[in-house]
């Protein structure tokens, strides 16, 4: 979806930055966090039982999004 969209996707290592902008980005991110305008995509849930399935499913790539183990 990201390409076809003509999307990117990065990544920031926050530890990276100097104290003075990670404690500004942080802050910015828990904004975001709080506002609840974030939704994680939710790829699949498996009964806890099934954590060696689920664990399967990842590893053969047959999910997008996160997968949840539901106690």
């Amino acid at each position: 979806m990201l390409f076809l969209r003509s999307w990117g996707l990065f990544g920031l290592n926050i530890e990276n930055l100097d104290f003075p902008r990670r404690s500004d980005v942080w802050g910015r991110l828990l904004a975001v966090a709080e506002s609840r305008r974030l939704e994680p995509l939710i790829a699949a849930r498996f009964p806890l039982e099934q954590a060696a399935a689920a664990h399967a499913a990842i590893e053969a790539r047959r999910t997008a999004g996160k997968v949840l183990l539901i106690p």
